[in-house]
């Protein structure tokens, strides 16, 4: 992704609504609209609203891309792990 698309998926993404959030949580995660909709008390139909508005916000293409822009979202969100974080210590050999 490039800088300015991840800058526009993250402004895209401070302006989601409560319940567009709701249904991001439910696309990245696997569900179809139809459970989503059945978990939430959503019709199919409205969930694929939202899901439009989101794709339209985020500037995602497809869901596909819509995952990709939510993961560069949540990296930039990420702290880095601290120098000397248990990933950083190096390995014992033998």
């Amino acid at each position: 992704m490039q800088p300015t698309e991840i800058s526009a998926a993250f402004l895209g993404f401070s302006q989601l609504t409560a319940r567009e959030h709701e249904i991001l949580e439910a696309l990245v995660n696997g569900e179809t609209n139809a459970q989503a909709g059945l978990r939430l008390g959503l019709s199919h139909r409205t969930v694929e609203v939202h899901r439009r508005h989101i794709m339209r916000k985020l500037g995602a293409r497809n869901t596909a891309d819509l995952v990709r822009r939510v993961m560069a979202i949540e990296e930039m969100r990420l702290p880095s792990p601290a120098p000397g974080a248990e990933g950083d210590r190096p390995r014992p050999s033998g």
